[in-house]
């Protein structure tokens, strides 16, 4: 296996980004390209952590994708784009992993999502940019009401 040697000041580093999963369903095709369209977006995101050696953790984030028309189904992506980072920080862990490595893996998995309609011939869909610093921030503010209570 190989050995990671990183110098002393080094608290955080990127060693490498990858598609681990890549998943794209599209429903009443052709027909629903003569559909007057009136399209809904739900947009889930979940960030996984697995520690793999010290200080080297591997981080997912998962986007599932799904536009819908009329409480139809038009299609549905999966894309789960990870990286394998150094982290030596621990005290600041969901930092680096909740805010740090999501904000680097966002981009590509975007990018992926929008790559995969625009092959399903759908127009293209942006992705809005998301501040993964304020969901960290509220996930942690409705964790100490609901512990204060």
């Amino acid at each position: 296996m190989n050995k990671y040697k990183n110098k002393k000041n080094i608290e955080f580093e990127i060693k490498r980004i990858y598609t681990k999963k890549i998943k794209y369903k599209s429903y009443n095709i052709p027909n629903i390209f003569y559909e007057k369209l009136n399209t809904k977006t739900n947009l889930k995101i979940k960030i996984l952590k697995k520690k793999i050696i010290n200080h080297m953790y591997e981080i997912s984030l998962n986007i599932n994708l799904k536009l819908i028309n009329l409480n139809k189904k038009i299609l549905k992506c999966t894309v789960h784009q990870s990286g394998f980072f150094y982290i030596k920080d621990k005290k600041n862990i969901k930092y680096y992993t909740n805010i740090l490595c999501a904000n680097i893996l966002y981009p590509y998995a975007s990018e992926c999502i929008s790559n995969l309609i625009n092959r399903g011939s759908f127009s293209m869909i942006d992705i809005i940019p998301i501040n993964f610093s304020l969901i960290l921030k509220n996930k942690n503010n409705k964790f100490k009401k609901k512990n204060s209570k």
